[in-house]
């Protein structure tokens, strides 16, 4: 059995933002719209806009 990648949607644009290498706590980029997110937690996925 393949284990998922942890993959969520971007808060700001829906874009698919992969969490593979990520950590909670982790800041990362969309690579859609380039909105900066906050990793919050990997299982389940979930990321939240840094308020700028």
């Amino acid at each position: 059995m393949l284990d998922e990648r942890p993959l969520t949607g971007c808060p700001a644009c829906g874009g698919e933002i992969d969490l593979t290498y990520a950590e909670p706590g982790d800041t990362v980029i969309c690579v859609v719209c380039g909105a900066e997110l906050e990793v919050l937690s990997l299982d389940p996925p979930e990321v939240e806009e840094v308020e700028s």
